[in-house]
C-alpha cells in the first residue's frame, strides 16, 4: 500500500545502512507501514477515497499555488461585497429609469394609467396599505411618518386604520 516516490529507495538505504539485518528490517518496516495505513483507513473510512486519489496521482500533476491565487482568495469577500453593492446601485437606477419611462417624464405625451392619474381622493379607488412586524417593531411610528407624505396627508381623512392588536383582544 505504500507509494514509493522519487528517491524513496535511497532514503531507506541511507536510513538502514548501519543495520546488520538490513533486508529483513526493510521488510518489517514495509509491513508496519501497511498495518498503519490499513488501520487508518479502517477508522477514517470517509477520507479513504480522497487519500487514495492523492496517492495515485502523479507528483507532476500537483499544482503549485501562484501568488495570484493567494491574492484572489484573500480579496474574495471584498470583491463579492463590491459586486453586490454595484448590482444594488444598478438595480435602483434601472428601477428609477423604468418608473420615469412609465410616468412619461421625458416626453410630452402623457402615459398615465388609471392608478397613476391625478384624481381627487374621494373619486379614487381604495388604497390598501399593509404593514407587518412584531411588537415594538415601530409600525405606529412609521405610520405617522407615512401620513405626513403629501398623498397620505390628503387621504388621511378617508383612511381606515385597522391594527392587529384589535383582533387579538376579541
Amino acid at each position: 500500500y505504500l507509494l514509493k516516490t522519487k528517491g524513496y529507495d535511497e532514503n531507506v538505504d541511507e536510513y538502514l545502512e548501519n543495520e546488520a539485518e538490513r533486508d529483513s528490517l526493510y521488510v518489517q518496516i514495509l509491513e508496519e507501514f501497511d498495518r498503519c495505513i490499513l488501520t487508518y483507513f479502517s477508522f477514517n473510512w470517509t477520507q479513504s477515497s480522497n487519500l487514495i486519489s492523492q496517492a495515485l496521482s502523479d507528483e507532476s500533476d500537483q499544482k503549485v499555488p501562484k501568488l495570484k491565487d493567494f491574492v484572489m482568495a484573500a480579496t474574495r469577500k471584498q470583491r463579492f461585497e463590491r459586486v453586490t453593492k454595484d448590482l444594488k446601485v444598478k438595480r435602483v437606477i434601472s428601477t428609477l429609469v423604468e418608473e420615469m419611462r412609465v410616468i412619461g417624464s421625458g416626453s410630452s405625451e402623457p402615459h398615465c394609467t388609471e392608478v397613476m392619474s391625478p384624481v381627487a381622493h374621494n373619486k379614487r379607488s381604495p388604497v390598501l396599505l399593509l404593514m407587518g412586524g412584531g411588537m415594538g417593531a415601530g409600525k405606529s411610528t412609521v405610520l405617522k411618518d407615512i401620513f405626513l407624505e403629501s398623498f397620505w396627508s390628503e387621504a388621511q381623512a378617508d383612511a381606515v386604520v385597522i391594527e392587529a392588536d384589535a383582533f387579538k383582544e376579541t
